[in-house]
C-alpha cells in the first residue's frame, strides 16, 4: 500500500479549497467571473512552481509558467497565445532545462553581511552523478549506479551486495533496470527516478516490498499486482522523483 505523504495532503487540503471557490464564484462571490478549467490549471500551475522551489525541480518552471500564463490570458491580462503555442513552449523549455540542469537544485538563501541574503538555487550533494548514456546491455556492481540515457534505450543488470540507492535518468528514451540479483543496504535502499518523454521498467524480486512515491505530470506509474503475500521484514525499495509525460512500470519477478 502507498503510504501517505505531504503530497497527499497538499492535493487533500487543494480540493477542499477547489470545491468552495467553485460555490463562492457560482454565487457571485468575485467581481471577475472564473471558469472552472482556469481554476484548476491556476492549482496545477501554483502546485508545479512550488516545487520548483522547495524541490528543485528547474525543469518544471516553464510547465507552471504556461499553466498560469493560459489562466492570465482568459482573462486578457496578457496577450493571446494559443493554447497550442504556449504548450509547445513550455514542452521544448523543459525539456531544455532538463539536459542543461540535470543535478537536482534547492533554492537557499545565501547571507552577505549587513542583512543581505540572496536566493538561490543550489546544487545537492553529488549523489546525482554523470554517467554517459548507454544503449547496450551493461552489469553493474556499484552500490549505488547511476544510470542516464537520452534518445536511446539501456538495459542494465545490477549485481550489488548492499544497494544503497540508484539513480534513473531517462529523456526521450527506454530503460530497463533488474534487481533480481541485489542485495539490499540493511534490508532497504531507494531509487531515484528522473523520466520526460520516456519510459523506465524496474524488474524487482517478488519477495520485496515496493513503496511507490513518485510524482507524475501528464505520466503514469505503475506497479504490478502482488500475487504472494509479504513476508515480515520483507527488504522495502522506496521508489521516488518525478514522471512527466512518461511512464514508468514496476514488475515482479
Amino acid at each position: 500500500m502507498r503510504s501517505r505523504n505531504g503530497g497527499n495532503v497538499f492535493w487533500g487540503v487543494i480540493l477542499l479549497v477547489l470545491a468552495a471557490l467553485i460555490v463562492l464564484n457560482q454565487i457571485g462571490f468575485f467581481f471577475i467571473t472564473f471558469r472552472l478549467w482556469d481554476i484548476v490549471l491556476a492549482v496545477i500551475g501554483l502546485k508545479v512552481l512550488i516545487d520548483v522551489f522547495v524541490k528543485g525541480k528547474i525543469a518544471n518552471l516553464p510547465i507552471a509558467l504556461g499553466f498560469l500564463f493560459i489562466v492570465l490570458r482568459n482573462q486578457a491580462v496578457v496577450p493571446y497565445v494559443s493554447t497550442w503555442t504556449v504548450a509547445t513552449v513550455a514542452i521544448l523549455s523543459s525539456v531544455g532545462l532538463g539536459f542543461l540542469f540535470p543535478r537536482q537544485r534547492r533554492w537557499r538563501m545565501y547571507h552577505f553581511g549587513d542583512g543581505v541574503s540572496i536566493g538561490g538555487f543550489s546544487s545537492d550533494s553529488d549523489e546525482w552523478s554523470e554517467n554517459k548514456p548507454s544503449s547496450s546491455d551493461e552489469i553493474s556492481t556499484d552500490n549505488s549506479p547511476t544510470v542516464n540515457v537520452t534518445f536511446g534505450s539501456v538495459s542494465r543488470y545490477l549485481y550489488a551486495d548492499a544497494l544503497q540507492s540508484a539513480h534513473l535518468s531517462c529523456t526521450f528514451g527506454g530503460m530497463e533496470i533488474y534487481f533480481d540479483q541485489v542485495q539490499l543496504n540493511d534490508n532497504a535502499a531507494t531509487v531515484y527516478l528522473d523520466c520526460k518523454f520516456g519510459g523506465i521498467d524496474l524488474f524487482v524480486p517478488r519477495h520485496w516490498n515496493v513503496v511507490e512515491q513518485v510524482e507524475n505530470i501528464f505520466g503514469g506509474t505503475d506497479v504490478a499486482r502482488r500475487i504472494e503475500p509479504l513476508k515480515e521484514g520483507a527488504p522495502t525499495l522506496t521508489v521516488v522523483g518525478d514522471v512527466s509525460f512518461g511512464g514508468v512500470d514496476i514488475h515482479y519477478v
